[in-house]
């Protein structure tokens, strides 16, 4: 595994580096670091590159992160997909810190976002205002009570892609009409089943063994891997084969998304000052496949 940083003499970007840094999984194990840099350099500087690889064969495991100076130029490479690099179409999504991966919903991509902290001076239209500066907005619903005709405090808003509902998910907290709104993804019923068994599967391979390489100056700096542990991939949990977050989600699981509006009860109230925080998770192939299955969204790697 190696790096290349172009801040190493030139100091660091002023944009946080979660909102500039791109996962690319389903590479070719034929893809070198220098074709993924040179491939996503067309949209814009890089200050890092990396393929992870095999600690023992030293083969690529088909998945590596590359991190943009700016933040618009992350914006432009996804605005211009698919992607394909020696052949094979490649599945670039938006990195996600460690410290965001509280529970099972990071690998699962979806069009729709639920919006929690909805007050009376929120409409439609100022939602749809909003939204908008983050891609091409579809549909805004609020959910009303049926009984008083007030907002019961959240939203849907439903894009044309998954990648906005990623990109407002990583920010978070918005403040939207002088009001803070928290954000996560609504998922369906299918989704929520799916991100249920990758726990379980999970927690099957737990005790497993797959090297990645610790080489001391690999990527991201400080001597070590940029993951915690030292290991690729923290203290040692990926390298059993599993990704390195918890089973819990809160509060009570995640939203969802595909049943009539009708049914307002099937929602969750949550009070505009309850933070609801967006809730992660994902899976990997065992050990005997190089190629890692993240699932629709990437593997996260930890703050500095």
């Amino acid at each position: 595994m190696t790096k290349h940083n172009k801040y190493s003499e030139e100091g660091e970007s002023s944009e946080p580096e979660h909102l500039r840094k791109l996962f690319i999984g389903n590479l070719s194990l034929n893809t070198t670091e220098d074709g993924l840099r040179s491939f996503y350099s067309q949209w814009g500087d890089l200050t890092d590159s990396v393929i992870m690889v095999d600690k023992l064969t030293k083969r690529s495991r088909g998945f590596g992160f590359i991190t943009y100076e700016k933040e618009a130029q992350l914006d432009d490479a996804m605005a211009n997909r698919p992607h394909t690099i020696d052949g094979r179409t490649v599945d670039p999504k938006r990195a996600v810190p460690r410290d965001q991966l509280v529970g099972a919903e990071a690998n699962l991509s979806t069009k729709r976002l639920y919006v929690s902290g909805i007050r009376e001076s929120h409409n439609e239209q100022n939602l749809q205002d909003y939204f908008k500066g983050f891609g091409n907005v579809e549909k805004v619903e609020i959910i009303y009570d049926k009984s008083t005709g007030k907002p019961r405090g959240f939203a849907f808003v439903t894009f044309d892609d998954y990648d906005p509902v990623d990109k407002c998910v990583l920010i978070r907290r918005h403040q939207i009409e002088g009001q803070r709104c928290d954000v996560k993804k609504a998922l369906t019923k299918e989704q929520t089943d799916k991100a249920q068994q990758m726990d379980r599967d999970r927690a099957m391979r737990a005790g497993r063994s797959h090297g990645v390489d610790r080489n001391t100056n690999a990527a991201y700096g400080r001597g070590q891997a940029p993951y915690m542990g030292g290991s690729a991939y923290g203290n040692g949990v990926w390298s059993a084969g599993i990704a390195p977050w918890g089973n819990s989600a809160p509060y009570n699981g995640p939203v969802r998304a595909e049943s009539s509006l009708g049914n307002a009860q099937m929602y969750p109230y949550y009070p505009p000052t309850m933070q609801v925080g967006p809730y992660f998770s994902g899976t990997f192939q065992n050990s005997e496949n190089p190629t890692p299955s993240y699932g629709s969204h990437p593997p996260a790697y930890p703050n500095k």
